[in-house]
């Protein structure tokens, strides 16, 4: 999970809206064991967080294509994480 979290410059952050949920795609960094996002000081994201600080952040990774002999015949390989 750690590796993955260092690897990757780009992580999906979901938050919460009076719309429903709304989610950006987000530069960070993972750096002894925390999260730290690049932002700015306003919009829609920083207004979601005011009014609601829940929050899920996802990173993965996309792998090769698979041939198989189930379901539609084709399935990808891919690397995720949700801290």
């Amino acid at each position: 999970m750690e590796l993955l979290l260092e690897r990757m410059p780009v992580g999906r952050l979901a938050v919460t809206t009076e719309d429903g949920p709304y989610i950006i795609a987000v530069n960070y960094l993972f750096f002894e064991g925390s999260i730290y996002f690049h932002s700015g000081l306003s919009g829609r994201k920083i207004e979601a967080l005011q009014a609601d600080s829940r929050v899920c952040f996802l990173v993965d990774e996309v792998g090769p294509a698979v041939l198989w002999d189930q379901g539609c015949g084709i399935s990808q390989v891919y690397k995720s994480v949700i801290p």
